[in-house]
């Protein structure tokens, strides 16, 4: 049976509309939207964690604002909403304990905070079904690396070939490719809809949600 890893934005959690109210209240103030970015540095801020997604917004953006305050903007909100408001997608908590319960080996690979998500899994009643969590805080690495989909691989003691990964995001999707992960899409529109017609033609196969795997795909 082969070991799965999750993307939580967009995958687990019904959380992205968040995330882009948050970049776009802030984007805007300096004549832009995350869907007005070049494709690059679209790609650049969704796989750094928060802490580099400041920086790097602070640098080439909002240049008048601090590191730190734009830190302190994004934290402030995102704690507050991962533990108290953000819900799972639809049919993915039954899926999940669905998948433990078959001896399915689960694990979440996010570009998220570590701490945010453990606070929204334990509030959703999941976070013991997960044997690892692999973020870009606690690993020091990103999702668009190769060295993230490594590291991964060796902590969950698997081959790459024996991994699926369940991933919206294209970035993310072509590199876990590129270390010999399976990956499969799973749609989250409008967010990855520009890019759906490409992580299609990346992917073994896609999902409308991660409530449709079925078991027999993953053994």
């Amino acid at each position: 049976m082969k070991s799965l890893i999750f993307d939580v934005d967009g995958t687990i959690l019904d959380s992205m509309p968040m995330w882009l109210e948050l970049e776009n209240n802030l984007l805007e103030k300096y004549g832009y939207t995350m869907d007005s970015l070049d494709k690059d540095i679209k790609d650049t801020i969704e796989s750094l964690s928060i802490e580099g997604m400041s920086k790097y917004i602070a640098d080439t953006i909002a240049k008048d604002m601090t590191f730190e305050e734009v830190y302190y903007y994004f934290q402030s909100s995102i704690e507050y909403k991962y533990s108290n408001e953000v819900e799972a997608k639809e049919g993915v908590i039954e899926t999940i304990k669905n998948l433990y319960g078959k001896g399915v080996q689960l694990s979440v690979a996010s570009s998220s905070s570590s701490y945010c998500i453990v606070k929204a899994f334990k509030r959703l009643g999941i976070y013991d079904y997960f044997s690892l969590i692999a973020t870009a805080d606690n690993t020091g690495l990103k999702k668009s690396q190769r060295e993230f989909w490594i590291t991964l691989a060796k902590k969950l003691q698997r081959d790459p070939e024996q991994i699926i990964l369940y991933d919206d995001a294209l970035y993310a999707i072509e590199m876990a490719k590129k270390v010999g992960i399976e990956v499969v899409g799973i749609k989250d529109f409008p967010r990855n809809e520009t890019d759906w017609e490409e992580i299609v033609s990346v992917c073994s196969y896609t999902l409308d949600a991660v409530s449709d795997i079925s078991l027999d795909q993953v053994i």
